[in-house]
């Protein structure tokens, strides 16, 4: 999803600017795991799984990010 630190670093400055959303936490979650600071990453993921349903848009991204950090996901109802 991201190519390099300075890309993940962006993506972190652009997401804290943006409020509490699925996507939001989810970009950070990545801009963590791309700077190496993988407790920071779990936390933004454990955050998504415990709060929001898993979005439609993202659902296979966000599996595999909570698979990565041995999280559950939320699924919405059909």
């Amino acid at each position: 999803a991201l190519g390099d630190a300075w890309a993940a670093k962006d993506h972190f400055g652009e997401s804290l600017r943006r409020r509490r959303t699925p996507h939001a936490l989810y970009g950070r979650a990545l801009a963590w795991e791309k700077l190496g600071k993988r407790a920071n990453a779990r936390d933004e993921a454990a955050t998504l799984a415990d709060e929001f349903p898993v979005p439609d848009d993202l659902h296979d991204e966000v599996i595999a990010l909570l698979a990565r950090h041995g999280l559950e996901a939320v699924e919405r109802p059909k």
